[in-house]
């Protein structure tokens, strides 16, 4: 529930019970609610999130890598001269 969320988030700044009464909600349920185990599709979520966060830090540092090669031996590289 997105507003247990947002109470977990800000606990540290704001009272729980505080919270629950301007939410709206129970406090005795955000209570059992951070208790419960994941759901299974929250469960899968975590698991497709940390393997797109680590598909992307890899795209990120892949064409880095690539950048500190030099050129290889026997390159040729055309270049023009001014007077062209």
């Amino acid at each position: 529930m997105d507003r247990y969320r947002f109470i977990l988030g800000h606990r540290t700044r704001w009272r729980v019970g505080e919270m629950c009464r301007v939410l709206a909600v129970s406090r005795s349920g955000f209570y059992v609610w951070q208790k419960r185990d994941p759901s299974r599709r929250q469960q899968e979520t975590e698991r497709l999130d940390g393997a797109i966060k680590r598909l992307y830090q890899a795209s990120r540092v892949a064409p880095k890598s690539r950048e500190r090669c030099g050129p290889k031996t026997g390159l040729l590289v055309k270049t023009e001269s001014p007077s062209e």
